[in-house]
């Protein structure tokens, strides 16, 4: 009786590492896969980080183009006021000229 336990118990262990091999095996396809899509990630990650650099020194240049052009534009804009500004001012002073020469009062 006790050697018929004995077996039982025997077959069962067997059974149990029969069981975990079998794990282990049928997860090994599945730990290789996840592997190769963790790797397969990483360098999509990585892909895209240089890509990201790229986009922000593009950025970072287009920026640059466009305060400069805004600079030239205000720069042009302040002299063609101060432009008409004067011409303005020579008008108005050929007006008071003019208007004194006639002997008129500035209004």
């Amino acid at each position: 009786r006790q050697q018929v336990e004995h077996q039982k118990a025997l077959r069962r262990a067997n059974a149990a590492l029969a069981k975990e091999r079998d794990l282990r095996l049928n997860s090994q396809p599945a730990l290789s896969s996840m592997e190769t899509h963790l790797r397969d990630a990483k360098r999509e990650i990585q892909a895209l980080k240089r890509e990201n650099s790229e986009l922000e020194t593009r950025l970072a240049e287009q920026r640059k183009l466009a305060s400069e052009r805004y600079d030239r534009v205000l720069v042009r804009a302040r002299a063609e006021a101060a432009q008409e500004s004067a011409g303005e001012q020579r008008f108005l002073k050929q007006q008071v000229s003019i208007a004194q020469q006639r002997g008129e009062t500035a209004v």
